[in-house]
Parts: structure tokens; sequence; C-alpha cells
């Protein structure tokens, strides 16, 4: 199979052997750095992963509206940069005809959040909550990385049993004597971490917004 890839403005000519048997109708552009695949988003400042699926149409050309396309090592994934934010849209083309069109909106990208280890949620069991023992920083819907790791932050705890001061923390690593605090929570209970500070190789430091976690039952 012989690929003939000719790039010039936000333009990629591609020749390949499609591999899916789906109709034209299941057709689609994805973006697949977001977590939310088919959210119609792509962020400034990263180069996102632009993946076309679902098509039997042998030959192919692929242009988008505004930002810069380029190819990549797979034939159905493209690397989109938006130039700026706004509307963008990513066309399919078979010679002159429009096959398909998808539209995408540009966006910077959203404020760094943070997370107790795997937990993605604000209820968990007092076992998750224990074996989660660290910070971690997290974009929004997107699969892409931060420099920035936490550099200190407060955990308070909230229950009828529990009687513990605010907890001031140096690092990402919730401390042993939280731990043991943890370990005793009842289901109602509530631990927050709040007082986030993030910092990346350069020094610069960032604040996080706080988040809690209630104590469910097991």
């Amino acid at each position: 199979m012989n690929n003939a890839i000719l790039i010039g403005k936000p333009l990629i000519f591609l020749s390949v052997v499609l591999l899916s048997e789906k109709g034209l109708s299941q057709v689609d552009v994805i973006n697949k750095t977001l977590i939310v695949q088919d959210s119609s988003v792509l962020y400034i400042g990263i180069t996102n992963a632009i993946q076309i699926v679902n098509t039997k149409n042998p030959f192919f050309e692929i242009r988008s509206a505004s930002g810069r396309l380029r190819s990549t090592g797979n034939p159905f994934i493209f690397e989109l940069r938006p130039s700026g934010p706004g509307p963008d849209t990513v066309y399919l083309f078979d010679g002159n005809e429009v096959m398909f069109k998808k539209g995408f909106r540009a966006v910077y990208l959203p404020p760094i959040e943070a997370k107790l280890g795997t937990l993605r949620k604000e209820e968990a069991t007092q076992e998750e909550i224990y074996i989660n023992g660290w910070l971690v920083l997290t974009i929004p819907n997107c699969t892409c990385k931060t420099s920035f790791v936490v550099s200190s932050f407060e955990m308070e705890f909230d229950g009828e049993d529990v009687d513990e001061e605010v907890l001031k923390i140096e690092g990402d690593r919730v401390p042993t004597k939280a731990r043991k605090v943890i370990k005793n929570l009842k289901s109602g209970d509530v631990v927050y971490f709040d007082s986030i500070k993030a910092k990346n190789d350069d020094g610069r430091v960032i604040d996080v917004p706080g988040f809690s976690i209630t104590v469910k039952a097991e």
C-alpha cells in the first residue's frame, strides 16, 4: 500500500485503503485527545489528535478551515493545532465533493484541577479514600499532562467523631497522621482538600481549587 501525502497550508492529501466496512452514514471525526471524545472541542496550545473513523471511500482529502493539520504515522490520525480561539471545521473531501464535515470550537485549556489518586468522584468509601493517598493534577476532559505537581495542601475533616485540627502538608502525599484519621471515618463524614499549591520545573507556583470527598457506605 502506497501513501501519497501532500502538505500545504492546512491541507493533507491521503491515498489509503480504508479498513472499515461500515456505511458512509457512520463517518465521524473525533478528537482522541479528549476524554469524552465526542465533544466538539479543540484545545489551544497543544496538539489535538484528530481521528477519521468509518468510511468506505478509499481516497479522501482532509482539511481544516483555520487550524494547522499534519500527518502522523497512522493514516487515520492527524495532528491539529488551532491558531486561536473560535470555530473550526474539519472537512473530508472526495475530489471536489465534501463527503463529511464536523464543526469544532477551539478554546484555551481549562484551569488545572486536583483529585485524590484515581478517584474521579465526590463520594467514595473509607477504603477508597485510604488507599488513594496522593494528590494528582489533571486538565478537565483532556488526556494531556500538566507540568505542574502539587507542592503543598491542607486537609480538614468534618464528622461527629472526628476531632482533628487542619493539617498543613508539604508535597503531594497524604501523611500518616491524616491516614490514621481516614481509617476511622464513617459514612457521611467529609474530607476537605484546600489551599492547594502546585509548582512546575521553572519554579512557577499556582493555586489549584480545593475539593472534598464524602464518605459513603461500603
